[in-house]
Parts: C-alpha cells; structure tokens; sequence
C-alpha cells in the first residue's frame, strides 16, 4: 500500500496540469490577500476618528454646561449633558487603550460606551428588529471576551450585526451591512479566516476536482497505460483504487497546509501573526450563542470540509471507474453536485433534509450554525453534516469498489 501511494504521489507531481492549478491557487492567495490588506482599516484610522470624536464631545459639553449655568436647559437637553459627561471618560479610556496597546482597557471602556437599555428588548418584535436582544448581549459577550485576552479587535468595530437582525429603518440597513462589510483582518490568523472563508465552499470543492479528476483514468484502463503493469504485481484491484484514494486525501491535506502556512506568513510579514483565540460567534438553540477560538472554528470547518471533499471524491472516482474519461467524468460529477444542490434547497422544508449531504458543503454557515439560524431548524448542525457525509461517501465507495471488480472480471 506504501509503495502505491508513493507511485501516486510521484506521478501526480510530474503533472504540468497539477502544478498549474497549485501556482494558480498561490497567485490566487496573493492577490486575494493584497485586496484585504488594501481594504483593511488600521488602528491608526480608528485612534483619528476617536480623538475628533473626543474633541467634538468636549466642546459641545463646555457648551451645554455654560447653557446650564445660564438656566437655559430643558430636561431634554439635560439627559444630553449627562450623555456627555459620561462618554468623556470613556472616549478617554478607548483612546489610552489604543495608543499603549492595553487592549484590554480598550475593551472593558468600549464595553461601557456600548451598553444598552435592553428592557425594551423583550418583546417579540424586537427578537427581528435591529438591534436584537441578541445582538446586544452577543456584542457585549465579544467585548469581554477581548477585554479577559488582551485581543486587538478586527476593526471596525462600531457596527455589530448578527443573523437574526432582519428588520432595520428606513434606509439603515444597507448602512450597516456596508460597514461589517469593510471588517477586514490582514494579520495572519485572521487572513485565513478570510480565506477558508472563500475555499471551503463549492468553489473550492470544484478546484480540488479538477486537480485530482484524472487520477483514475491517467492509468490508461483498457488502453495499454500503467494500469496493466499493476495488473502484473500480486496487487489487489481494491488495493490499487484505495492507494488513489488516500493518496488524494493526503495531497489535499498537505495542500491545505501549505495553504495555511501561507496565508499566515503573509500576514506576519506584512501586518502581524494574529491571534488564533479571537472569538468566533457560535450559535444555539432558543437564542443562546458561545464563542470558540478562530483556530477551533478553522479546525473544525477544515474537518467537515475535507468530508466534503471525500463525498465529492468518492462520486467523483465511482464515474472515473464508470466512464473512464477524466472529462466525462468530472463533467458528470459537477452536474450532479449541481443538482444535489439544487434538490437540497427544494427539499430544505422536508422532515429529514438535514440527512441530505449536499446541505453540509458551504461549510462555515454549518460550523457557526448561521444556516440553522436562518432555516429555523438546529437539526442542520456540524455532528449530522460529520454523519451524513461520511455515511454517504462509505457507501459510494463500496459501489465503486464493487463496479471496479465487476469491470475487471468483464474483461478478463
């Protein structure tokens, strides 16, 4: 078995078409993290526009304290003053915490100025109307989790928003969803938040197909290739077909690796290395949420992926063995994850669509149960997308173990 997945190996790096999709996938690295870099909004930006901010509330205090004396304030003025009077102090306390790098103090001031009324909050329009109950005691939860780790937050900050958040004023919403928009994070751990946020999607399920979707048909089954020189060793037919397999899932992992390890060099060279316990919102049943570390999310998110990934291989070696043409093959793949998608989404109401593979393939919507959130159904989860998976790619593969005896045997 060692001997054959090394073969795989060797074979697969003498490909121009393997190494084309890998420096197209670097290139693709680069650039992507060039636009988060130039979209990122830095520390020095945000200390600015407190510090005016600070300058603004003081002068405006002087103002309204000097109406004061004079008697010249309504009660409605005078909430105003108490609102300034407070903010100073805590202006201050953000600005220090910025400057010295005290993130902590910077949490714990920001946590303050955050705080809201949420006796209003109670009543069930609010549990759809921004901003939610949730939204407020999620963005106070975040705040100290910050403030306990001494973490720098991704910037900016001052807009908070959660899926549960669907009804917004007049003219608000596309406001704020521009301003969490533009939460970008050039540091390393972050950056590759960024970037698995982008390839542990269908889009790249459909990259990883194209880099491996001639490894069963490159043999030459049927046309003198290298097949019939394996078909010469004491090799077991399913021996040769689950050497393949591995080999793919171990050159998928190394390639995710790398991955990683470039996307966080990057970011270290050109911002700093990060911090892989930065919250990651997790939500929960009946409006309950926890947090996990990033690195936690990426772990899990890579896990369920790679399940992804070995479902999409295992139909995508089934039509290999079937067709034996790489490109009618993974045309055929693509298809039908195309339309196991799309029967997926018509099914999504039905009693057991959470038990539908093809649901778990968007994968950081299922780990921080944002689907289940919007789909109201808590069954769509990260252990029965590990279950489903695996369940149907088992059963694939004994189909294609089966169909490659039974061609063996077809033709002597």
């Amino acid at each position: 078995m060692l001997f054959l997945t090394v073969l795989e190996w060797t074979k697969m790096r003498r490909s121009r078409f393997f190494k084309v999709l890998l420096l197209f996938l670097a290139i693709g690295t680069i650039g992507y993290y060039i636009y988060i870099y130039s979209n990122t909004v830095r520390t020095e930006e945000i200390l600015s526009n407190l510090e005016v901010e600070l300058l603004s509330t003081e002068s405006q205090l002087v103002e309204l304290e000097q109406q004061d004396q004079d008697g010249s304030l309504d009660q409605s003025s005078k909430n105003v003053l108490k609102i300034y009077h407070d903010s100073v102090p805590q202006l201050k306390a953000q600005i220090e915490g910025i400057d010295t790098g005290n993130w902590t103090l910077w949490a714990k001031a920001n946590r303050e100025f955050q705080k809201f009324d949420t006796s209003f909050a109670t009543k069930p329009e609010w549990e759809r109307t921004y901003p939610t109950r949730f939204t407020q005691d999620s963005h106070q939860s975040f705040l100290e989790w910050l403030e306990q780790r001494n973490i720098e937050p991704v910037w900016p900050m001052y807009v908070w928003l959660t899926s549960y958040d669907e009804v917004f004023d007049e003219g608000l919403e596309p406001i704020i969803r521009g301003n969490v928009d533009k939460r970008h994070g050039s540091n390393g751990s972050y950056f590759s938040y960024h970037l698995f946020n982008h390839l542990f999607t269908f889009i790249g399920i459909v990259f990883f197909m194209f880099l491996f979707s001639d490894i069963i048909t490159k043999e030459g089954e049927g046309r003198n290739g290298p097949i019939h020189l394996l078909r010469t060793l004491p090799i077991n037919r399913n021996a040769v077909l689950l050497s393949k397999f591995i080999s793919v899932l171990l050159m998928t992992i190394g390639i995710l690796a790398v991955v990683l390890i470039l996307a966080t060099l990057l970011g270290t060279l050109f911002d700093r290395f990060g911090d892989w316990d930065y919250p990651i919102l997790i939500y929960g049943e009946n409006y309950t949420f926890e947090w996990i570390p990033l690195g936690l999310f990426l772990l899990k998110s890579a896990g369920l992926f790679l399940l992804g990934l070995v479902f999409s291989y295992s139909i995508l070696f089934f039509f290999s063995v079937l067709t034996n043409r790489a490109i009618i093959a993974i045309g055929i793949t693509l298809t039908l994850l195309f339309l196991g998608n799309a029967w997926a989404e018509q099914s999504i109401l039905s009693e057991n669509a959470h038990l539908i593979p093809f649901h778990y393939l968007n994968v950081y919507t299922i780990v921080s149960n944002d689907f289940a959130v919007i789909q109201d159904n808590f069954a769509f989860s990260f252990k029965n997308g590990v279950l489903s998976l695996s369940i149907a790619s088992l059963a694939i593969l004994l189909m294609t173990c089966v169909l490659s005896i039974f061609r063996y045997r077809t033709r002597g």
